[in-house]
């Protein structure tokens, strides 16, 4: 599903089409997206703790690192580590994913416009942080 989508041949349309797959497959299967991804700590520390390269979780954390690897090719972020960007391609999208999943309640935003949203965002050029802000840490 999300190698597929990240083989498009434009690094920007493949970050869109993994956005759209990854949202496609976690709002509808919010049974088995909770199970993967929302489960007990402990549990998935057992579950995920060791994994080898070619298990399935490796494998679609390849394809993130990847396409933030050619993002940054194409000049996107490059202000950030193929990992962080990796990181923040992700967790934007679980983000979304769970709060359509958990907050049925909510009027949230339909999927489908924050993907683009996200796509947009994620490849403008034009936002930057502020020099303070760049160093900032976090007290956890």
């Amino acid at each position: 599903m999300l190698s597929a989508a990240a083989d498009t041949a434009v690094a920007v349309e493949a970050l869109h089409a993994t956005n759209a797959a990854y949202v496609n497959y976690g709002i509808p299967n919010p049974a088995m997206y909770r199970l993967i991804f929302m489960g007990d700590s402990e549990f998935m520390k057992a579950a995920f703790g060791n994994q080898d390269e070619d298990s399935a979780g490796m494998r679609a954390h390849g394809v993130l690192l990847s396409l933030a690897k050619r993002l940054q090719s194409d000049g996107v972020m490059k202000h950030a580590t193929m990992v962080e960007l990796g990181e923040l391609i992700w967790m934007t999208l679980h983000g979304m994913v769970s709060l359509q999943i958990t907050c049925v309640g909510l009027r949230l935003s339909p999927p489908e416009k924050l993907v683009r949203l996200s796509t947009e965002i994620l490849t403008s050029s034009e936002i930057r942080a502020p020099r303070s802000l760049r160093n900032m840490q976090l007290d956890m």
